[in-house]
């Protein structure tokens, strides 16, 4: 570089130093993506904690959804229900399981549909956490129905993750003697922060998550999250652990998690329907489905 000045030089690499530019978020949305997180969070459902009236009308709700979008149920049955706790207390929750059939290696999307329901004696709606997740599992799944990719695709809606990752240690379980490839955990994809940016992990040391980033990044704002994160009451936490991917993850199985960091209203009662950035969902919707397609 003889010859350049150091003025230039600053001038470049300042440029080379800036993160890329994003593509612009949909101006329009599918109707589903309010309609479903408007669903889950409509008072009757009072915060969907597992165990509860709420949650088995959520529950409900998304049996029907999977049947209306004519998913077939995974080996006969798309309501799993599993046992948890000790066994002076055991506990049950009902994963929702269904698939769009193809080939193997399976490709497998995750994403809680529990939450707090009433915590001193206010109802925590859970929008972003996670009814966010579930709409977009629920956008995917009818484009994979109706487009099928190169390999089959289960979509799971797990429950009792708030109160320990149980229904996603279940499916684990379950799906232990299959051919999976990776799993892709959908949890809170509904709020991004300020700089716009949603955030992929991946299993450590899993060469392949950087080509996952790079199918995603031209239909998403996006870039790689960091393995340390600073949680909304200021505690840092280990982001393998954070959420249902974690049981896949002490399998040795290859995992994903998209979301986005925790907000001002982060298990609070005001993670409300209103609050979300639909645009920004249809997004994530857009860049889950080009990594879905990925070869």
């Amino acid at each position: 570089m003889k010859g350049m000045g150091f003025a230039a030089i600053l001038l470049l690499t300042g440029c080379q130093a800036g993160p890329p530019p994003c593509p612009m978020a949909p101006q329009h949305w599918p109707d589903s993506l309010s309609a479903d997180v408007e669903a889950l969070t409509e008072p009757r459902m009072a915060g969907r904690r597992t165990g509860t009236e709420g949650a088995r009308l959520a529950a409900d709700y998304l049996a029907a959804r999977l049947n209306e979008l004519g998913l077939s149920p995974w080996q006969g049955q798309s309501r799993q229900d599993f046992q948890y706790g000790p066994p002076w207390a055991v506990k049950t929750g009902q994963n929702l399981v269904a698939w769009v059939p193809g080939p193997p290696p399976y490709r497998l999307v995750v994403a809680h549909y529990d939450h707090l329901g009433r915590v001193k004696g206010q109802v925590h709606p859970g929008a972003d956490d996670n009814a966010s997740g579930v709409a977009v599992l629920l956008a995917l799944a009818e484009r994979a129905q109706a487009a099928p990719t190169a390999q089959g695709v289960i979509f799971a809606a797990l429950d009792a993750e708030e109160n320990g990752v149980h229904g996603s240690q279940a499916l684990q379980r379950a799906l232990a003697d299959q051919p999976l490839e990776w799993v892709l955990n959908l949890d809170m994809v509904g709020r991004p922060p300020r700089d716009g940016r949603a955030q992929l992990w991946w299993r450590p040391g899993w060469a392949d998550g950087k080509d996952a980033l790079a199918a995603m990044a031209p239909h998403l704002c996006v870039e790689q999250g960091r393995r340390r994160m600073k949680g909304h009451d200021g505690w840092h936490y280990d982001s393998t652990k954070a959420s249902d991917h974690y049981p896949f993850h002490q399998a040795g199985q290859n995992w994903l998690y998209l979301g986005v960091p925790a907000h001002r209203d982060y298990h609070s009662p005001r993670d409300q329907a209103e609050r979300l950035d639909y645009p920004f969902m249809a997004a994530v919707t857009e860049g889950a489905w080009a990594l879905l397609r990925a070869h």
